[in-house]
């Protein structure tokens, strides 16, 4: 090799030094000429002494970098070049390596496409495979298959480079890299068919390597060939742990699928014997032939390949219990119980020795639970037991199959009323026999939760506080409080609530149930009305569970903010509500009702300013959390700020954004408000710009305005349009000293001019588009874009304001899925029309799920029942709702219609009870005694009992004159039946004379007929 390189070199040299100008007179530029310097170098090469070369190859460098023909550098550069590796060779140092490669650089980068930048790119790869650096050699590579080199190349030469790259990139599992190669290695034409299912695999294994469990899908159909890459076990370790991974992610089909291709030790190391006979045996034919044949070295190579695969495997573990543990494991989180437990069966009959074998059992246990087989489980829960005895197995799993029988019974409980009681027996008795044991706390957890979810809230009680009396050290006693606890918060028997609560927290510092019970005290306190000690209850469980991150401190400083409300402590409430968005794991839900509610609190204190400044931080910093309802309570401060068009703007930009949301009910809220709001909106916004202007302009009224109260006071009546919160710019408020626009207006009159520009803008930029027209241009734009939610949102708006043009046909139950909740009762009502079933339907829909308008659709099924007659259903119904939703101001609605169906069934002893209730609760005094009142009095007048009919009438006409509809009726009625009973001057002088007398009777509901009445009388 040296002498073919110096003869090439002493050619190269010899021919340079003859076109050098500097030829003639080489002893003028140094000592030594071109052919004296070649001759020392090749000396000096021959010997393999490269330090005393090298300098000599650099002065020649040197040199002829000053030619105006530098080609012969590219020869002189390679050898410097090559004199490294082949230090290399000798001393095996990294460095010459690195020296090397600059020189191969040098040749790519000034004389590409070269003979000697072909073998460069050979050389440098080897360099850099020679210092680790594999991505590198490998892109390096890649150059040969770049201009100009590639076009040098026929397409074998071309492949066989672009194989040894994806290789590279294999062995190195640089996925990322090797993506792209392995695919042009799957397309190339020149690949046979084990070639393609190596690159195949090598595909699946960066894509599993990623978790593209897609992509890697789309290469499983060559799983199927039987080739050294379909049975490496990198390969089957790679598909066990992608299906850990997917079934970690609940993706149990796709996780299923993987452990598929899994392969065991036994089933690779039989193929790799199997190959390497294969090869053995194509060796010695070829040899026979030939033993110089040139296909035995890459079958040698193979060879090697096969024994290593062989040894390698002899050391792994058998892993296939592992393996078949985890198919089984994901047939059970498939739901595919069945076979998950004759799996785990068979575990067990396969590897009794198993160090696992006790988790299969309980396993099979569980999964025979599961699929509901007795027989099954008592198999399985005597075997082990009997193994456990004899020590076969470790029973560690002893008390939990017998729990887990219990839950099996637990499971059928709701259609088994045997089976429940088996349950209550099981676990009692296990509780009675140890009561101190692992899984007392289990068993009175599993009864608490079953009695309370039921509502049998006497059994719970009866059995828990026996419990404590009988076992008062017991480790399961705070379960005992626990639940009983629930019980009397469920039932807003608070200070029972608060005794066991607090009995549970002093005495069980180290309970599972300490951190909730806490924060129940709290909560039962404040549900008792005993807000100041509620707040420090809740504070004390902010600084015992805020250092470790309680997912409860959210709420807990909601309940804060809310108390501060209450107290009208308005700067504390703010602070507290707006710590709760960054307390540990607090929920979207919370931060929601943080900020709203403090939106509210502030709307209170008429903080409008900060009202605004804290919706509009919710809508910038949680654009995924509920914007429409942010959008809805914005309204209220922008409308009373006097921009009024930014509120109308901010209503008709959400429902253009979200009125496609099916799941954001906000939007509802806004289509709702919005006609009205509307309205109102453009009347004050007009009436207080034209006020603002006539004080800009009109000093004479100007001067009024400022210095004269009483005068002030009669205009706001007469103008009561004016937003109040302009007029009250100009009067005094209580506590200060001087109003906000006093006396020097008069002389500096720019703070009247701000607000008239504000004024000003806001009319410029009103929309003119009625609340009709919005409403019917977003109805054709969801037709036109086929958006059913958006359709019939707006098709309910137009009906709420009587605008709908055509009504809908009949919607079918499949139009209730993925619907708003209030557009589902819409279509209900729409549906009566046609079908009372279908309308049933509608709302029981709604009925059924979690939503806000639950309540809004008993109401409508309960009203539409009432219409129907259906009065003992009707009656069911408006009870659930006055119980469910006791709070809700609509309760009193549904007592009242209580009453009602009582009457039209005929029960009056009921329909009186019921009435009389409402009007001794004094939480619904006001329109609702009013209207309880009138209907005690309207049965006992058809019952002939005019004298307590008339005492009816009287109290609701004169105890309740504010509520001006039913005391006019009741005046009306009573006047009637006074009249009837000959006393026409009582029903002058006491009822319809002294309702006329009162100018805010005027738009009473009968308001027309007792003046009608009143005439008639003499």
């Amino acid at each position: 090799m040296y002498k073919k390189l110096n003869r090439i070199f002493a050619v190269s040299l010899f021919a340079a030094a003859a076109m050098s100008p500097f030829a003639a007179n080489a002893q003028t530029l140094s000592e030594k000429g071109v052919s004296e310097l070649r001759n020392e170098a090749f000396k000096h090469i021959e010997n393999k002494d490269f330090l005393l070369a090298r300098p000599i190859l650099e002065e020649l460098v040197r040199r002829f970098s000053e030619m105006e023909d530098k080609t012969i550098l590219k020869d002189i550069y390679f050898f410097l070049g090559y004199s490294y590796i082949t230090e290399y060779q000798n001393m095996t140092s990294a460095t010459y390596l690195e020296s090397a490669i600059p020189y191969f650089d040098k040749i790519l980068q000034e004389y590409p496409g070269s003979d000697r930048a072909t073998k460069s790119i050979e050389l440098k790869a080897n360099c850099l495979n020679g210092l680790g650096k594999f991505d590198e050699a490998a892109e390096t590579w890649g150059l040969n298959l770049q201009s100009p080199y590639v076009e040098k190349l026929n397409q074998t030469e071309r492949y066989a480079i672009l194989k040894r790259i994806a290789q590279a990139y294999y062995n190195m599992k640089n996925w990322e890299k090797g993506e792209e190669w392995f695919k042009k290695m799957l397309a190339s034409p020149v690949a046979n068919g084990e070639d393609k299912t190596y690159a195949a695999i090598a595909l699946i294994r960066c894509y599993l390597a990623s978790e593209n469990f897609d992509e890697a899908k789309k290469y499983f159909s060559y799983l199927t060939s039987k080739t050294p890459a379909r049975y490496d076990i990198a390969l089957s370790a790679d598909f066990m742990t992608a299906g850990d991974k997917l079934a970690a992610e609940e993706k149990y089909a796709l996780a299923s699928l993987c452990y598929t291709f899994v392969l065991t030790r036994d089933e690779i190391l039989d193929y790799m014997k199997d190959y390497k006979a294969k090869i053995e045996r194509k060796i010695a034919s070829l040899k026979n032939m030939n033993t110089k044949h040139p296909d035995l070295p890459a079958l040698e190579q193979r060879l090697k390949f096969a024994n290593a695969q062989i040894k390698g495997l002899s050391t792994v573990s058998d892993y296939r219990s592992q393996f078949l543990a985890r198919k089984a494991r994901n047939f059970f989180q498939t739901k595919r119980r069945y076979e998950s437990f004759w799996a785990y069966r068979q575990l067990i009959d396969a590897y009794p020795d198993d160090k696992m074998v006790d988790d299969f059992y309980y396993a099979a246990f569980v999964c025979a639970r599961q699929t509901g087989k007795e027989s099954q489980i008592d198999s399985l829960g005597n075997e082990y037991r009997e193994k456990s005895k004899e020590e076969k197995l470790t029973g560690k799993y002893l008390k939990e199959i017998n729990l887990q029988y219990a839950l099996f019974l637990l499971d059928k409980a709701d259609t088994d009323v045997e089976k429940r009681n088996k349950f209550f027996t099981i676990a009692q008795e296990s509780l009675k026999e140890d009561p101190d044991g692992d899984t007392a706390g289990e068993y009175m957890f599993l009864m608490g939760r079953e009695w309370l979810s039921k509502g049998e809230h006497t059994a719970l009680r009866n059995y828990m506080s026996k419990f404590v009396k009988d076992n008062p050290d017991a480790s399961s006693v705070d379960g005992a409080l626990y639940w009983q606890m629930l019980s009397y918060l469920t039932k807003f028997e608070y200070a029972e609530a608060f005794k066991l609560g607090n009995q549970l927290v002093e005495n069980y510092p180290d309970s599972i149930y300490h951190e909730d019970a806490s924060f129940r005290r709290a909560i039962a306190v404040f549900g008792d009305g005993q807000i100041s000690d509620a707040a420090k209850y809740f504070e004390s469980f902010i600084e015992n569970y805020e250092a470790s991150g309680s997912k409860l401190i959210g709420e807990a400083r909601l309940f804060l903010g809310d108390i501060a409300f209450m107290e009208q402590d308005y700067k504390k409430s703010y602070e507290e509500y707006m710590k709760v968005p960054d307390c540990a794991e607090v929920s979207q839900k919370t931060i929601d009702a943080a900020f709203f509610q403090c939106a509210g609190m502030l709307e209170a204190a008429e903080n409008f300013e900060k009202q605004s400044e804290v919706l509009l931080k919710y809508l910038k910093d949680y654009p995924e959390g509920n914007l429409p309802m942010a959008y809805y309570l914005l309204s209220q401060p922008l409308f009373k700020q006097g921009r009024s068009a930014d509120a109308v703007i901010g209503y008709m930009d959400s429902v253009k954004k979200f009125g496609g949301d099916y799941k954001n009910d906000s939007i509802d809220k806004i289509l709702a408000a919005y006609p009205d709001f509307y309205k109102e909106a453009k009347v004050q916004l007009n009436a207080t710009t034209d006020f603002l202007q006539k004080l800009a302009t009109d000093r004479k009224f100007f001067e009024m305005f400022v210095e004269d109260p009483a005068a002030r006071y009669q205009y706001t009546l007469e103008y009561p349009d004016v937003n109040p919160l302009v007029y009250a710019k100009f009067k005094i408020k209580m506590g200060e000293k001087k109003a906000e626009f006093g006396k020097e207006v008069l002389v500096e009159n720019k703070p009247i001019l701000e607000l008239l520009n504000l004024y000003k803008s806001q009319k410029a930029k009103f929309p003119n588009i009625e609340p009709e027209q919005f409403f019917s241009s977003q109805l054709e734009e969801a037709k036109k874009k086929g958006d059913k939610v958006l359709q019939h949102r707006m098709e309910m708006a137009l009906d709420e304001i009587g605008k709908l043009k055509e009504r809908p046909q009949m919607f079918g139950e499949e139009d209730f899925k993925n619907m708003p909740y209030k557009v589902v009762i819409w279509m209900g009502k729409c549906n009566e029309k046609y079908s009372l079933d279908s309308a049933r339907n509608a709302l029981q829909f709604v009925i059924d799920s979690d939503s806000d308008y639950r309540l809004d659709a008993l109401l409508a099924l309960a009203d539409l029942e009432a219409r129907h007659s259906n009065y003992e259903v009707a009656n069911s119904l408006y009870e659930k709702v006055e119980k469910e939703f006791a709070l809700d101001p609509k309760a009193v609605y549904a007592a009242i219609k209580q009453g009602e169906m009582f009457w039209k069934m005929g029960k009056l002893d009921e329909a009186r009870n019921k009435f009389g209730d409402i009007v001794r609760t004094t939480a619904w005094r006001g329109e609702p005694h009013a209207e309880a009142l009138l209907r005690l009095g309207k049965i006992d007048e058809e019952q002939g009992k005019n004298d307590s009919a008339i005492s009816y009438y009287v109290q609701c006409a004169s105890g309740y004159a504010s509520c001006i509809d039913p005391a006019s009726e009741a005046t009306l009625l009573g006047a009637r039946l006074k009249m009837k009973m000959g006393d026409i001057d009582y029903a002058k002088t006491e009822l319809l004379d002294p309702f006329l007398e009162e100018e805010s009777n005027k738009d009473a509901k009968f308001y027309k007929q007792i003046e009608e009445l009143r005439n008639s009388i003499n």
